[in-house]
């Protein structure tokens, strides 16, 4: 048997957004806006907006890029406090670039041994 969370159509967050209320549509249930720039005033249950200022803790995920040398990194934003709006809006996004050559890229041919000892030096 699998037991999940299934989310109901209507239910929708948004954190660290700029808004636009005509643009997003605000029709749906249950909203919470989390340092969202825009985000109508707190007035649960009706409408059913849950509204904070700022958004406690996020972590964007990090993502492969070409630097201007040609070669790849990732890039991993670092973690947000209390924050609000977009991390891109004032400049580039806080945080720090790691070569791809310190990665470990499994090949359809590497075997799980070779795989698993890859994981395993990088927990060390």
């Amino acid at each position: 048997m699998c037991l999940g969370l299934r989310r109901r159509r209507d239910n929708r967050f948004l954190r660290a957004k700029d808004l636009d209320p005509l643009k997003d549509g605000l029709a749906v249930w249950n909203q919470v806006f989390a340092g969202v720039v825009g985000a109508p005033a707190q007035s649960f249950p009706t409408p059913p907006y849950t509204t904070l200022a700022t958004n406690p803790e996020s972590r964007e995920k990090p993502f492969l890029y070409v630097d201007s040398k040609n070669h790849f990194k990732v890039f991993v934003p670092d973690v947000q406090f209390n924050s609000s709006g977009t991390t891109w809006s004032g400049g580039q996004t806080a945080g720090h670039s790691i070569s791809i050559d310190d990665f470990f890229i499994a090949k359809p041919t590497d075997s799980f041994q070779t795989i698993n000892k890859a994981l395993a030096r990088a927990r060390t």
